[in-house]
Order: C-alpha cells, then sequence, then structure tokens
C-alpha cells in the first residue's frame, strides 16, 4: 500500500490576506484539493505582514484573520534565509518541491520558469493548481 505524501505549500502574503478581503479561506480549499497539507509560511512574509499591521484597521483586521488561520492549520513558520525578500524566499522553496500560493503575476512567472507550481485564486472564489 502506497503511504499518501503530503502536499507542502507555502502562502505568501497576498494569499493569506485574500482570507479577509474575499471571504475566501484559501486552507480549507487548498485541503479539499489537495488532501493532506503541509502549510509552511515564509519568515519574509510575517515580516511582511507585520509591516502591513501598521497600514490602518483594515489592513490590521485582515493580517489578524490570517494569523488566526496560520496558528488554526498548524502552519511551520520557517526562519528567515538569506534572501532578500519574501518573493525570493518563495521562489526559493518552490525549487524545492514547495506549491506557492500568490497571486502575484510577476512572482507566478518566476516561479513556473524554475520549474515549481503554483496556487492561485481564480474568479475570487476558485483555487487553481498550476
Amino acid at each position: 500500500m502506497e503511504k499518501q505524501c503530503k502536499a507542502k505549500v507555502s502562502l505568501d502574503t497576498n494569499m493569506l490576506l485574500a482570507v479577509n478581503e474575499l471571504k475566501l479561506d484559501v486552507f480549507e480549499e487548498i485541503k479539499r484539493k489537495l488532501g493532506k497539507v503541509d502549510f509552511l509560511i515564509a519568515g519574509r512574509v510575517l515580516n511582511e505582514m507585520n509591516e502591513l499591521k501598521k497600514e490602518g484597521k483594515k489592513k490590521e483586521k485582515g493580517v489578524l484573520i490570517a494569523e488566526k488561520l496560520i496558528k488554526i492549520n498548524k502552519c511551520k513558520i520557517l526562519k528567515e534565509g538569506k534572501e532578500n525578500n519574501a518573493d525570493e524566499e518563495l521562489i526559493e522553496l518552490s525549487g524545492k518541491g514547495v506549491m506557492i500560493g500568490t497571486n502575484d503575476k510577476e512572482l507566478k512567472k518566476k516561479i513556473k520558469e524554475k520549474g515549481g507550481r503554483v496556487i492561485f485564486i481564480r474568479q475570487k472564489k476558485i483555487i487553481q493548481i498550476e
């Protein structure tokens, strides 16, 4: 009997904030599509989210909801790598077989060029995997 391998997925800031903005639980939707999932959160993504908290109540609310879901889904927080920013950190993770959840067109393109897989939101409600 083959042991089911857990998918590894790392979400970027815009995907985490989509939970509040689009009222879409990206964690549940990804689990529905992939089954068992290990969620990883890049250290630089958390830094970006902490910076966003300072940009007003609406952003802060989105970050707090995302942080709550990170805890609920037992996401593994990764230490910051040597990369300069969150995008570079996510690109490096994609090279290690981690699927990256993002709606950033430029980041999606870079990940695909490196042979990585991308998860994104289509039509504000559908999780798509490429």
